[in-house]
Formats: structure tokens, C-alpha cells, sequence
């Protein structure tokens, strides 16, 4: 096992301008070099084309560039990131911001007057994995004694079991929990789970709300804490960072669980 690296970032995001060459070339040297070590994504100011070069100058490294489509910010799934490493060597820093605002100006004072008086605050949901595999194993029948190959399958087998489990909870707990914070608050972001030590995070969300749902959201979490063996973590509120841009929405889905909160339950 390797050593664990003090202070390294668990995400990367690389922006340039167009993400054609800089920013997706440093996101596949990234997942290349570290693997799932580490989470790399890239992105662009503007969607620019496919460029040929990237994908052979890649490919001489043995790097599939192929399959890369160029996008911008707007389509990233998660805009949580720990480290943003950017760089335009054609426009200074100045001339870009210039240049962003006179395209986006109307949009960014309608998004801002849309957050005015709101907050935001992080709400994740885990699971024991390890417990939760363990207890599974220890119900199950004992399977019978095989040769090495075939005992190295049904292990690969019975992981690949857990696991698809495990991944339906998580689907049942989102399609619970979800739902019934999105029906407290203004707006939801879905982030993509961020891995955890020993657990397994089935919940990963950004909640827009003012003051009073902050305390509507602290209440609801209280009584799924004291109703579950799952570790509930509640962060903020800060500003509303992550609802500056076009995000998923979670609102249009959550019109039963809506119902449900006005009279109180959890559902």
C-alpha cells in the first residue's frame, strides 16, 4: 500500500479557453500519472473544436485522446474542486475577465439578484461499507472449498455483489433523502461522492436556502440522525458559491416529497 500524501489535493480541475489542447491534455497526464488517486476534470471559458493534434501528440504517449469532447464550465457535474490550475498565454488575466463580462454581464446581474438574501450549505450522507460488507459475508452460506482460480473469481464475484448493493442503497437513500431536502430549500446541486475512508457516501449535496431553511434543513437532519445508523454531515452556510452558474436541479422531482414536508414527516 502506498503511503498516504499529506495535503494532496483530492481533485483537479484544468481550465483554459477553448479546452482543446492545454486543459484536456493536462487532465489525461493526470489520471495517466496518479490513476484514481485522484479526480481530474477540464474545462473551458468557451466550447471550442476537436483538434487533431492534441489527439496524435497524445497518442504518442499511448494516451487515448479520442473519445474527449471539448465543454465549458457549464457542463462540469460537480463544480467542487480542491485545486483550479488555469493559464491563457494568448490574453491577460484582465482581458479575459473584460472580455467574459461583456458576453455574460446580463446573465451574471440576473443570477446574482436571484441569489441576493440566500446561502448555501453541504449536506453528505455515509454508510459504514466495511460493516455493511462484513455483515452480508457473514450471512451468507459458506461457500465450499474451490481450487485457486476459481476461489479468485467467486471473490471477484462476491465483491462485485457488495458492491451493486450497495450502489442501490445509495440510489434508495438519494431517492429519499433527496428528494425531502430539495422540497426545504430553493435550489439543490447533485456533487458527485467524494471518497472516504471505511465509508461509503450515498449523499452528496449543495443546498440554496435562506436563513429560516438553514434551520429547516438542521431540523430534518436531526431526525434522520436519530432514525439511522448513517453519519450525517452538515457544513455551512456560506456564500452561495457553487449556484453562480447552470447546475442539475433536483426540483423538478421533488414535487411528492414537497407534499410530505408541509405536514411534518420525513416520508
Amino acid at each position: 500500500m502506498k503511503p498516504a500524501v499529506r495535503n494532496r489535493p483530492q481533485s483537479v480541475l484544468f481550465a483554459c479557453t477553448r479546452n482543446v489542447v492545454r486543459s484536456p491534455m493536462a487532465e489525461a497526464l493526470g489520471r495517466h500519472i496518479f490513476g484514481k488517486e485522484i479526480y481530474f476534470a477540464s474545462a473551458g471559458v468557451k466550447r471550442g473544436q476537436t483538434d487533431g493534434f492534441t489527439i496524435a501528440a497524445m497518442e504518442e504517449l499511448g494516451i487515448d485522446l479520442t473519445k474527449h469532447r471539448p465543454h465549458t464550465f457549464e457542463d462540469l457535474e460537480d463544480a467542487s474542486f480542491d485545486v483550479i490550475v488555469c493559464g491563457d498565454s494568448g490574453h491577460s488575466a484582465e482581458a479575459n475577465v473584460a472580455a467574459w463580462l461583456e458576453e455574460h454581464h446580463a446573465a451574471l446581474r440576473s443570477r446574482l439578484q436571484a441569489l441576493r438574501g440566500r446561502v448555501e450549505v453541504g449536506v453528505q450522507i455515509l454508510r459504514d461499507a466495511e460493516d455493511s460488507a462484513a455483515g452480508e459475508a457473514g450471512e451468507a452460506e459458506s461457500p465450499p472449498v474451490r481450487p485457486r482460480g476459481h476461489a479468485y473469481f467467486a471473490r471477484h464475484q462476491l465483491r462485485r455483489e457488495q458492491r451493486e448493493r450497495l450502489e442501490r442503497e445509495a440510489e434508495a437513500v438519494f431517492c429519499r433523502h433527496g428528494e425531502m431536502l430539495a422540497a426545504l430549500v430553493d435550489d439543490v446541486q447533485v456533487n458527485r461522492p467524494r471518497p472516504v475512508r471505511g465509508k461509503m457516501m450515498v449523499l452528496n449535496l449543495s443546498l440554496l436556502t435562506d436563513q429560516a431553511g438553514v434551520l429547516r434543513v438542521g431540523g430534518y437532519l436531526e431526525q434522520v440522525s436519530q432514525e439511522t445508523d448513517a453519519e450525517v454531515r452538515f457544513t455551512g452556510p456560506w456564500p452561495p458559491y457553487s449556484f453562480a452558474g447552470t447546475f442539475p436541479r433536483l426540483k423538478e422531482i421533488a414535487e411528492p416529497a414537497r407534499k410530505a414536508a408541509e405536514i411534518g414527516t420525513i416520508g
